[in-house]
């Protein structure tokens, strides 16, 4: 994973340290430099983040290939769970719930596992962010890898939009104002 900055952002900076000065006097900050957000060590953090981890396990099949996967058949290309956990055929959990834990496991039981198998590593001279998975399915650990990569993305994408919608809202009520 690298970094890649807009151009486009250079534009919104120039604004910013324009109005940079009415906005701190509204008590308002605006930062005008480069943000923390787009930092491999900043990236790094949100993939290991419990936050982004509750939002992968929301797709189909990554709370059971985290948690309750047992084996790989290369021949079939087949997952196996354990069956005390999760049965396959039913596609449904099947643990018996015991004290605070249900039968479905939370992403707060399961983001231990993910950070054990999970690698990551910076390259301070690059920038770029190595990862990889370990698994017993090589091909549940691409589309693991591969759905970080898309829901990284997308979620900066997002936070990207409100900030900018958040920007051009104040800067519409200092011009309503002034």
């Amino acid at each position: 994973i690298t970094i890649v900055d807009d151009n486009q952002s250079a534009g919104m900076s120039s604004i910013a340290s324009q109005f940079g000065g009415i906005a701190g006097m509204a008590g308002i900050q605006i930062p005008t430099t480069e943000s923390s957000r787009n930092s491999p060590a900043y990236i790094d953090a949100t993939i290991k983040s419990k936050k982004f981890f509750k939002h992968l396990v929301t797709f189909d099949g990554v709370l059971e290939g985290i948690f309750a996967s047992s084996g790989y058949d290369l021949n079939k290309n087949q997952l196996f769970y354990d069956e005390s956990l999760f049965d396959n055929s039913l596609d449904r959990w099947v643990r018996i719930p015991k004290g605070n834990f249900n039968a479905v496991p939370s992403y707060l039981e399961a983001h231990p596992i993910f950070l054990n198998n999970l690698f990551t590593q910076v390259d301070k001279k690059t920038g770029f962010i190595f990862i990889s998975y370990d698994h017993h399915s090589p091909v549940f650990a691409q589309f693991l890898i591969e759905l970080i990569y898309s829901e990284l993305n997308n979620l900066s994408r997002s936070l990207e939009y409100s900030e900018s919608q958040n920007a051009i809202t104040f800067y519409q009520e200092i011009v309503s104002t002034t």
